[in-house]
């Protein structure tokens, strides 16, 4: 077996970063509280909607068209901005509660509250300073703002993803329904989480057959009952060309500025997306040895694969707004150990993955900061575009290594207790 350099020879610091985090999560809703949401998401050169809260309003919106007769999908007026409702149905279901828009900022301070949750929750006890600082550089990102600012519910699935990397780990008896609820219960609410369940991959061989036909058979009848709606929400979807990352956010950009390149981005982004498939499989047949971080750190390795399958299939199926990239703060702590790996392709591929991830984090400030320079603007979306590629080459290039020895050989059960306090949420 290889030495990977996985060896952690620090002290557990699970406590201290629900601690730091705690304070750091209080502290900013205090400031939030005093100052105002204008000045504190000013302070990352965010501008405030009115009214505010948009996305959890975009929801609110719909609830209130819906109770009324109306179908919020091909016409919403109760919306500020009269943008179509583009949720699936569940949320519709909230019109049973009395929701209307007076009560956005609580949904959206519910959607904030389940994304702390899910940071406290699932970092392993073997997380060290430097993955705690780099997740901690995520979360207070524009990115990640962008998500609070507006309410989004990226929020809650993140927090739900979190529950199912937990329970995927965990050997209580009620784990195996608990991880699969999870998971069904985010693709119930947004549909792309669904290949999140990439995360069963840790399991052995038995039980990751069972979670995955147990999903697949859930997703399958939902999507056979409701593929009109399935296909209307995807419609009624905004293709984002502005602080985006995916496959097709150059060629919109593009499009927008000279039709004739059109063609040429595109065929563009599918070697990229074929150099990233190549590097996948090349990774996946070509590493059949056990990499040490596979056997002392499953969690880790559940929350990396959680994290980067999400970015990955986001990334394949279109344009995404930027605050969809805090469910790469899954993967950091796993790529910062990767960067100590002793294979020196390995770690430069991780060390570039990451880098490039929190450049995409900090993209608008990146901006802010250039837009002054002559075709400093330009240069900051090119630089942005180029990172979120690198990221999603580098990450499909380190889930093959991870996947192979995973998916290739039978694994023996995970020691919970060893990886990870047991928090009672079983």
């Amino acid at each position: 077996m290889k030495d990977w350099g996985f060896k952690s020879k620090q002290e557990s610091l699970i406590g201290m970063w629900q601690l730091i985090c705690a304070i750091a999560f209080l502290g900013f809703a205090l400031f939030l509280k005093i100052s105002g949401p204008e000045r504190v998401f000013g302070t990352w050169n965010l501008r405030v909607l009115q009214p505010p809260y948009e996305d959890a309003r975009g929801i609110t919106s719909g609830v209130e068209c819906s109770r009324s007769g109306g179908e919020p999908w091909i016409s919403n007026p109760c919306d500020p901005w009269e943008r179509r409702f583009n949720y699936p149905r569940t949320w519709l279901l909230l019109k049973h509660f009395g929701l209307n828009q007076s009560h956005s900022k609580g949904l959206a301070i519910a959607f904030a509250i389940s994304f702390a949750f899910g940071v406290l929750l699932f970092p392993s006890s073997s997380l060290t300073i430097l993955s705690g600082l780099v997740i901690l550089t995520g979360i207070f990102s524009p990115a990640v703002m962008l998500a609070i600012k507006g309410g989004n519910n990226d929020l809650v699935v993140f927090g739900l993803l979190s529950l199912s990397v937990h329970f995927i780990i965990s050997q209580r008896k009620t784990a195996p329904i608990a991880s699969v609820t999870s998971v069904f219960c985010a693709f119930l609410l947004k549909f792309y989480p669904v290949v999140a369940a990439s995360g069963f991959a840790v399991l052995p061989r038995k039980q990751l057959t069972i979670r995955l036909v147990s999903l697949a058979g859930m997703v399958a009848v939902y999507v056979l009952a409701r593929r009109d709606e399935i296909q209307t929400v995807l419609e009624a979807t905004p293709m984002a060309a502005i602080s985006s990352y995916g496959r097709s956010v150059a060629v919109t950009r593009l499009a927008q500025i000279s039709p004739q390149i059109e063609g040429l981005a595109t065929a563009l982004s599918w070697i990229g997306v074929a150099l990233a498939v190549a590097l996948f499989v090349s990774s996946f047949f070509r590493n059949q040895s056990l990499p040490a971080l596979v056997e002392s750190d499953r969690w880790t390795v559940c929350a990396f694969l959680t994290g980067s399958s999400v970015f990955c299939g986001t990334f394949l199926v279109g344009n995404n707004w930027d605050y969809r990239l805090m469910f790469l703060l899954f993967s950091f702590p796993c790529l910062v150990s990767f960067c100590q790996a002793s294979e020196k392709r390995i770690k430069v591929v991780a060390a570039l993955t990451l880098l490039a991830s929190i450049a995409s984090f900090w993209h608008l400030g990146i901006w802010n900061a250039l837009k002054t320079v002559p075709y400093g603007s330009q240069a900051s979306v090119a630089f942005d575009e180029l990172c979120n590629w690198i990221a999603f080459i580098g990450l499909a290039y380190l889930m093959g290594i991870i996947l192979s020895p995973l998916l290739q050989r039978p694994i023996p059960p995970p020691n919970c207790d060893r990886l990870h306090p047991d928090s009672g949420l079983q």
